[in-house]
């Protein structure tokens, strides 16, 4: 598992099905990627509720931390919708 898809499974909403696998994850970060042990361990060790609650403070509070695009530069105006068409638009021009 690349590190880049640890990574993005741990910045997901913690649900109870990551906990299912964590001997998993723990297996292949423990392999490849023995520096994030530390976080894994206290991620794990942590509730998935508590762990809900940490994500829902860290990146649903505030606009520094959300992981909405263009949230930080926009917040809630109309703007941001129409950002986003513009770079749906860029993304169909290169070919994705």
């Amino acid at each position: 598992m690349a590190l880049i898809k640890v990574v993005a499974l741990l910045l997901e909403y913690p649900d109870e099905a990551l906990w299912e696998h964590q001997d998993e994850l723990r297996e292949r970060v423990s392999a490849q990627h023995p520096a994030l042990l530390p976080f894994i361990d206290r991620y794990f060790d942590t509730p998935p509720l508590d762990m809900q609650a940490e994500w829902c403070a860290l990146f649903e509070r505030g606009r520094a931390t959300s992981l909405l695009l263009f949230e930080h530069v926009h917040a809630e105006s109309r703007d941001r919708g129409q950002a986003m068409v513009d770079l749906m638009a860029q993304y169909e021009r290169a070919g994705l």
